[in-house]
């Protein structure tokens, strides 16, 4: 026993104390004895669970001189030791020393020359004060070369050191006030090492095979510095659960990847041209909307039965008032004492809250106090200014109701995702405009494209009729008589006489005007007339005609827009809206059950930005070469950089950029959906529409399906229905024919007759004199009307047939087939396809709010809940940053490759076999040692009072076996049975009894 005192005594020395004259001559040497040294005691530690060791260990560091703070003094030592000049010299003279080396050894042998010689050991001696003192035979000729030892980093050792003390601090607070490198009594260099060890040393727990909780402390290597932020925060939000609930396998999964990562970064990061490209471009956009919810305490008006009865006798006062001095007069009497009660309200509502004694920022953050100062404010203007202004006072109706304000809460409350999908309906809008849109002939000569270009749709199809607020006035002609005979004998002829022209108007006399003459206005009438049409941009537009060129892009161009922003993003916004008031409500009946049941969000000018768009080329060139060496694609292999998804969207904008500079600089527009892939919200927006694409899809094919047998019917039974009115491009010309004249007289004696006169014809157009078309006279047409019109009309396909008349044969069946296509399509296909988009975003909203609350109240490694950690000594924050941190798990895996296997411990040799069998049993699942040390510590009275007794009967027992020995030794020594006689005799009887009476209280 004493031995073993005695060397965990020199082990501990060697640790805490200077290793003299060694560390003098051969400072390799010396931090080799200490970090073999700290391992021992680290192994010594490990071997047993419970607190026996670490206790031996502290007993025997308060026998040294500074006990357990020399070991900070160590740990400041060897950290300080990296740093210090010696050591660079050191490490620079053993680097020249193996150059030198390996230059001068024969190239023809193939294994080193391993010589043996005999060498004497140094003398090790530990005195009083447990300084450790090692001497060197001075008869001795071999010395210890240092480039012969092996090299061992300082800040290993005292990384070493560190978590040994570490360790040991669990059982001594002292030694854990010493860790601690924010008591400012400490020096400088101690604070420093201590911060390092401390940032770089991590803590996990583990199960062993025993299913037992084990705590591993390791040292964080440097290379785990080099995981990105992007990279961590990917991680931990997108790691999906399995089917047990645990995210741990989808985690373990990643980590090869991820420790690929890291030692790519590190490789780059070598190289500073790589890691930081000369140029980036970011554009920042940022939308800053407040709002401020209030409380009802903000209102004067109040449902009770008091302010019933003022407001009783008020409305008596104005009566009264209005009666006596009239209508006006009374008005400003109850503006002037609205604004004067008001400010007493002010004043009263300042002096309440105390607001005087506080500084400007209290008064600044108040909302309740801002809302009173708008209203007095209104009251002002409104006595002032104008009264129409007191209307805004209405409003104090939705701050003090709450019902109100949860439907103000339902916009205002997702305002960022109302907004975001508000700016991708704009930009569809924008490409729209632009699709309908063109371009100046200097812009289309400036980048070598023909004025002729079907790379646009005419823009002539936008005519709109204006209602003009005054009528044109009319043009006076002069026009000078053309008969000589009216002109006087001198020549001088009368004036020319005014003639009123009256400018004719195409359409019957209405006023109709080109509406995308511009880009800009092009942009406006699609934003306000097209959005706002139930039918979308295609209820705008002139009426096609089917024998026109682009009849069909027309189609598809009203269709899609409908589709697109009709059907889905606006009822992407209502969706948003409806969903959150529900959200609201919910919110609200979750509160009252708690109280009950509780104790307590233009133009464009292309000569002028040749340059930037050459900028944005070169820029997005240097972002996409920047994001392949990042993530190392360079060294990966073609199936790895064609499934990287990313890459190709990068490709894909770099693709855009070179034709919006080469070929057309509409296609720019395209660049603009960069906001949705970098934007979470509008990307939920696009996959409410994109997650359930099958059942979209085939609901679509379903109404496609129904169209075509409504077509068919449309076709066989209503054909002649089937009218719809068209606006012409351009009028048709008049026709021309020649008419011979009948009249024989007219001819010559010769035979000879006159040639026929030119008679212009005019052809007539149904429906007194507007242009209509019959649009069902192929079945091809058919469908298309069905398709385009019917589906695009609120009303369904009644809405372009014919207007029957009820004396007609077909009358009731007709009636039969637009209701029947208004309930079949419009009522419940088009509704199908709005509830599988609402319900895929709600969905959508649901999981992501689901992940969130699992994030934000669930253990990553275990999956223990936040509400197991309540009333306990450690929270689950720190359960989380300290016990089992998701990170401190990686780190533990790449130090397991890293490190030599030769130097494992037990822990990390079972994990490691662990790993490379791919078991994810060494995880803790739904356990913490936090928990297992409260359990204990929150038992039962009884059963601690029962351990209380059972622990004094042991203690009893020991010492009357220890008693039970000293007689059996007095009883065998024969001095005193000769010398004694009789009295060794009772002795022994005595004995005797002693043990007897021991059995009976064991028994």
């Amino acid at each position: 026993m004493a031995m073993q005192e005695n060397g965990l005594n020199i082990i501990i020395s060697l640790v805490l104390n200077d290793i003299k004259p060694l560390a003098d001559d051969h400072m390799e040497l010396a931090l080799e004895i200490k970090s073999q040294a700290s391992k021992l005691l680290l192994a010594i530690m490990e071997s047993r669970h419970d607190s026996e060791n670490a206790d031996r260990v502290l007993q025997n560091m308060d026998n040294t001189d500074g006990g357990p703070r020399q070991l900070v003094h160590a740990i400041t030592q060897a950290y300080e030791m990296a740093h210090s000049k010696q050591y660079e010299i050191s490490q620079m003279k053993k680097e020249l020393l193996q150059r030198a080396s390996l230059q001068d050894r024969p190239r023809s042998v193939v294994s080193p020359l391993i010589k043996t010689e005999s060498v004497t050991l140094p003398e090790i001696s530990v005195d009083s004060s447990g300084t450790v003192s090692i001497h060197d035979d001075a008869k001795s000729e071999l010395k210890y070369v240092s480039e012969e030892a092996t090299s061992v980093d300082p800040k290993e050792v005292g990384h070493n050191i560190y978590i040994l003390a570490h360790q040991l601090s669990r059982h001594s607070p002292e030694l854990a006030e010493y860790l601690n490198p924010d008591d400012e009594k400490k020096s400088s260099k101690t604070r420093n090492a201590l911060s390092f060890y401390k940032k770089h040393t991590a803590q996990i727990e583990i199960v062993r095979q025993d299913r037992k909780l084990e705590r591993v402390v390791f040292p964080i290597h440097e290379i785990c510095s080099f995981l990105t932020k992007e990279t961590k925060q990917n991680v931990y939000n997108n790691t999906e659960k399995d089917a047990q609930g645990s995210k741990v396998t989808e985690f373990f999964d990643q980590w090869p990847a991820l420790y690929e990562e890291m030692k790519w970064q590190r490789k780059l990061q070598a190289g500073l041209y790589a890691s930081n490209p000369f140029m980036y471009t970011s554009v920042v956009i940022s939308i800053i909307f407040l709002y401020s919810q209030w409380d009802e305490n903000s209102s004067l008006a109040k449902s009770s039965n008091i302010i019933t009865a003022i407001a009783a006798v008020m409305f008596s006062a104005a009566i009264l008032l209005i009666s006596l001095f009239g209508l006006v007069p009374a008005l400003y009497i109850i503006g002037a004492a609205q604004l004067t009660n008001k400010c007493v309200h002010l004043v009263a509502y300042a002096s309440n809250k105390g607001l005087e004694d506080k500084s400007w920022s209290v008064r600044l953050s108040d909302g309740e106090l801002h809302y009173h100062l708008v209203y007095l404010v209104v009251c002002f203007l409104g006595l002032f200014v104008h009264p129409m202004l007191y209307c805004l006072l209405l409003f104090d109706i939705v701050a003090s109701e709450e019902t109100l304000r949860n439907v103000i809460s339902s916009v205002t409350k997702n305002w960022q995702s109302i907004i975001l999908t508000g700016l991708l309906a704009l930009i569809l809008i924008y490409i729209f405009s632009i699709i309908e849109g063109s371009v100046d002939t200097q812009d289309l000569q400036l980048l070598r494209i023909p004025t002729d270009s079907s790379l646009l749709i005419h823009t002539a199809d936008f005519i709109r009729e204006v209602d003009r607020l005054e009528p044109e006035p009319p043009v006076t002609v002069f026009v000078k008589d053309p008969n000589p005979e009216t002109c006087a004998s001198d020549g001088e002829c009368p004036p020319p006489a005014p003639v009123v022209v009256e400018e004719k108007k195409e359409g019957d006399g209405e006023d109709k005007i080109a509406s995308c003459e511009t880009l800009r206005m092009c942009i406006i009438t699609t934003l306000n007339w097209g959005l706002r049409n139930g039918g979308g941009i295609g209820d705008v537009l002139r009426n096609v005609a089917p024998d026109e060129n682009l009849f069909y892009y027309r189609i598809i161009y009203d269709l899609s827009f409908y589709v697109v922003l009709i059907v889905i993003v606006l009822n992407l916004v209502f969706g948003v809206i409806v969903d959150t008031f529900g959200d609201l409500r919910t919110e609200k009946n979750d509160k009252e059950d708690v109280l009950k049941n509780s104790c307590f969000i233009c133009g464009l000018e292309r000569g002028k930005y040749i340059q930037q768009d050459y900028f944005q080329l070169t820029n997005k060139c240097v972002h996409l070469v920047a994001y392949a060496s990042n993530k190392g694609l360079e060294d990966k292999s073609w199936s790895v950089r064609l499934s990287d998804g990313e890459l190709h969207y990068h490709l894909v904008y770099l693709v855009v950029c070179f034709l919006g500079l080469f070929v057309h600089p509409m296609l720019y527009c395209l660049l603009l959906f960069d906001i949705v892939a970098s934007e979470e919200t509008l990307r939920n927006v696009i996959s409410s529409v994109t997650k359930n694409w099958q059942s979209i899809i085939l609901t679509g094919l379903l109404a496609l399906i129904l169209i075509y047998i409504f077509s068919i019917i449309g076709y066989s039974f209503f054909q002649k229905d089937f009218i719809r009115e068209v606006d012409r491009l351009e009028p048709e010309p008049p026709v021309t024919v020649f008419v011979k004249d009948p009249n024989p007289e007219t001819c010559a004696s010769d035979g000879e007759c006159p040639p026929p006169a030119p008679v212009v014809v005019e052809e007539k157009k149904e429906g007194d004199g507007e242009d209509k078309i019959a649009s069902c006279e192929t079945l091809r047409m058919c469908i298309i009307t069905t398709l385009n019109w019917g589906l695009r009309n609120g009303g369904g396909i009644g809405d372009v047939l014919r207007n029957v008349a009820p004396e007609e044969n077909l009358f009731y069946y007709r009636i039969i087939y637009d209701l029947s296509f208004y309930v079949v399509l419009i009522v419940i296909v088009l509704n199908l396809v709005f509830g599988v988009i609402v319900d895929t975003f709600g969905d959508l909203r649901t999981e992501k709010n689901d992940k969130e609350d699992v994030l934000k109240n669930s253990c990553f490694i275990c999956g223990l809940e936040r509400g197991k950690f309540d009333n306990r000594s450690v929270t689950f924050e720190d359960h989380q940053a300290q016990e089992h941190n998701l990170w401190h798990y990686l780190y533990f895996i790449v130090w397991l490759q890293i490190k030599d296997e030769t130097e494992f411990t037990g822990p990390e040799s079972y994990v490691a076999q662990c790993i490379k069998d791919r078991k994810l049993d060494w995880f803790p699942r739904m356990q913490a040692i936090s928990l297992q040390d409260g359990d204990s510590d929150s038992d039962q009275p009884e059963i601690t009072a029962i351990r209380e007794q059972l622990r004094l009967q042991n203690q009893s027992i020991r010492e009357l076996t220890a008693t039970i020995d000293d007689l059996r030794q007095f009883e065998a020594a024969p001095m005193e049975i000769f010398t004694l006689g009789n009295v060794a005799v009772r002795s022994v009887n005595s004995a005797t009894k002693c043990e007897q009476s021991t059995e009976r209280r064991a028994s």
